[in-house]
């Protein structure tokens, strides 16, 4: 009489073969998500620029002084960052933002910086005059 079923060696096989495909495809699905959020993070400085270079038309050609004047913090302010906010006041991601205006011989100019936390890369810059 012939016991049909698999033995303990080929179960143990086959569930060495599943953990290695998993931990291949796990690391590949992680390098993935990384990357997209370094993409998210970087069009949403892209746009932060964009709002800076708008906030110069409705203002003369005035810079900002800070994302807070960006943002619109008075009542009737028009408010640029308006959709992507949460990227500029999240604190807890990997990913910060960075503004500095500074004026050379009556000259001003804002760098915008997004920079990586966990690595200290930074990954975009951007500087409107």
């Amino acid at each position: 009489m012939k016991k049909s079923g698999f033995t303990l060696i080929e179960l143990v096989v086959v569930m060495v073969v599943l953990g290695t495909l998993l931990a291949i495809s796990s690391i590949a699905y992680s390098k993935v998500s990384e990357d997209a959020s370094d993409q998210i993070y970087t069009s949403a400085l892209r746009t932060i620029k964009s709002s800076i270079v708008l906030f110069q038309y409705d203002h003369l050609g005035a810079l900002p002084e800070s994302f807070d004047e960006l943002k619109g913090t008075q009542p009737n302010d028009k408010n640029y960052l308006e959709g992507i906010q949460h990227f500029v006041d999240d604190d807890e991601d990997d990913y910060e933002y960075a503004f500095n205006k500074t004026t050379v011989e009556e000259v001003s100019s804002v760098t915008i910086t997004l920079t990586k936390i966990s690595t200290s890369e930074t990954m975009k810059q951007y500087i409107i005059e």
